[in-house]
């Protein structure tokens, strides 16, 4: 059987939101962003006309991108944009709000500074996967433009123009079983406070690491890194925050988890699930290692697919709910914000791991490391990102509020465990300059 590709009639015309992503718009805000940035740090400045001509081939091969967000009577939808988007010299905090009637109509930016090349989406678009691929391609465009001599790869950058139809399925709908299904765990956990930063300002520390170190002592403590990572969260919030002492609300972790190596599903828009993990601290005393137990337990527990099809049934038929779907939008918008504002204040903070980030041999030299951030929101103050590329591991913390002490005693916990880091933010800490992951340094 042949594959069926996307027609252009079929490319211009509308589509609807994936299920993920039909909460978005409805619960996006100043304070609630709900955009995240993968960066690439190459190893030479960026030329912008090579980068926005780039850009211009690369769109038409990606629908999922190439689309502006409308408001129908009962739900939100996508259309085709016919225009062309544009290249900006980075000039604002990172993960800022997306305006949608700005940027040609576009929701997403790509932007750069110096030697850094980075891409902001907005989540209705697509999850950190399915915009990892698109700027993948778009650096390696880049870099064939700028390099004419790297050697053109077969299956890479001369992607039909009519793309497979499979990028644009809703994944949640292709594996959904008609089962009971269960909503996710609900229980409020503790939240992080501290002083808000300015308007739309955030903190972001980035904390490189060797990939192997990383691996090794994950390791040496039997569990995997996320397990590991989520662990070291937990630990500094309940050492700094709680200052080791029991609490009746737990300290829990949100982690995206990437569904589509485990259903087989290669969908260019968003196809995740958030699971929770985390410690009740009802007694002082708890040792790190107890934490790693529960947290290794939880999130093999969590990750069994067929629970995993269990919470997708859940979602999938609350979105074909009959009276729900015959709501109109501003009905629907009224029960989703708050829906959506009780599912953050079931954690205290979010972790996403992208994994291991390649890029095909003729290009990988021409990069140095790439970058993952969050933006932090009202009820989730600090969030923290990682991915990584060759040997370099970056953490990425984003915060919304002045305080770091969550931060500093994370990578000091890491440190005392024998990995060595070297630390990047774009603010001062206790008056000492630090490199900017900009390039630039602001005051804190």
């Amino acid at each position: 059987m042949g594959t069926k590709m996307i027609k252009s009639s079929q490319m211009n015309s509308w589509r609807r939101l994936d299920n993920s992503a039909r909460i978005f718009p409805a619960a996006s805000s100043v304070t609630t962003a709900n955009v995240f940035r993968l960066s690439c740090v190459l190893r030479e400045e960026v030329r912008p006309e090579a980068l926005q001509q780039a850009l211009s081939d690369v769109i038409h091969r990606f629908p999922a991108f190439n689309v502006r967000l409308r408001a129908g009577f009962f739900w939100y939808y996508f259309e085709t944009n016919p225009n062309s988007p544009k290249v900006s010299r980075e000039e604002l905090y990172p993960c800022a709000p997306m305006n949608r009637r700005e940027n040609e109509g576009f929701l997403f930016r790509v932007l750069y500074f110096g030697n850094r090349i980075s891409l902001e989406t907005y989540h209705a678009l697509t999850d950190g996967t399915g915009a990892l691929e698109f700027l993948k391609d778009l650096l390696c465009t880049y870099l064939t433009i700028v390099h004419p001599n790297i050697p053109l790869l077969s299956g890479w950058l001369d992607k039909p123009a009519s793309p497979n139809a499979a990028v644009l399925e809703d994944g949640y709908n292709k594996i959904y079983k008609k089962a009971r299904g269960f909503a996710p765990f609900t229980r409020r956990a503790y939240h992080l406070h501290g002083t808000p930063l300015p308007f739309t300002a955030i903190k972001v520390v980035h904390g490189v690491a060797s990939t192997q170190k990383i691996l090794a002592v994950a390791r040496e403590h039997g569990v995997t890194v996320t397990a590991f990572l989520s662990s070291v969260l937990i630990w500094s919030i309940w050492q700094e925050e709680l200052k080791g002492r029991p609490s009746w609300s737990p300290v829990a972790v949100s982690l995206p988890v990437n569904l589509r190596a485990i259903f087989d599903t290669n969908t260019a828009l968003n196809f995740f699930e958030c699971i929770g993990v985390g410690m009740q601290f009802n007694r002082s005393g708890i040792t790190f290692e107890e934490i790693l137990k529960v947290v290794s337990g939880q999130l093999a527990k969590e990750l069994i697919k067929e629970n995993l099809s269990q919470r997708n049934a859940y979602k999938v038929r609350l979105s074909r709910n009959p009276i729900l779907r015959g709501f109109p939008l501003f009905i629907k918008n009224l029960v989703l914000r708050p829906s959506y504002r009780m599912g953050e204040l079931t954690a205290t903070t979010a972790l996403s791991n992208l994994g291991r980030v390649e890029l095909p041999k003729e290009y990988a030299a021409y990069a140095e490391n790439f970058e993952f951030i969050l933006s932090p929101t009202e009820s989730n103050a600090i969030k923290c990102a990682v991915c990584s590329y060759g040997d370099r591991f970056t953490i990425s913390f984003s915060s919304n509020i002045e305080q770091y002490h969550i931060q500093r005693a994370f990578f000091r916990y890491l440190t005392a465990l024998g990995i060595e880091l070297t630390l990047e933010t774009n603010y001062f800490y206790d008056n000492k300059p630090v490199a900017s992951p900009k390039g630039r340094k602001h005051k804190q």
